[in-house]
């Protein structure tokens, strides 16, 4: 199973802003952990994931504009993720 993150509701001034991400794919993360940062005229927002798990794959690049609600992340809520290294044959 696998969630979404996305981006929090930005202040009403706000439009975009730029994304910076704190962890990468293949990291196991938990619940409420934040995950990116993005920077904005105004203010830095912190993007969380609703849950635990390991980061599947990022939806947008280090560096892109992203808008209040953006899907930016998916969280692979299983427990195995995806472990290339982990797959020895013993």
């Amino acid at each position: 199973d696998s969630v979404t993150v996305s981006t929090p509701s930005f202040p009403e001034s706000v439009k975009d802003g730029t994304i910076r991400f704190l962890k990468k794919v293949g990291d196991k993360i938990s619940a409420d952990e934040t995950i990116a940062e993005i920077e904005t005229d105004k203010t830095n927002l912190s993007v969380n994931s609703p849950q635990g798990g390991v980061i599947e794959e990022l939806l947008v690049a280090d560096g892109d504009n992203v808008t209040s609600g953006a899907v930016v992340a998916k969280v692979n809520t299983a427990g195995g993720g995806v472990h290339p290294q982990s797959a020895k044959a013993g």
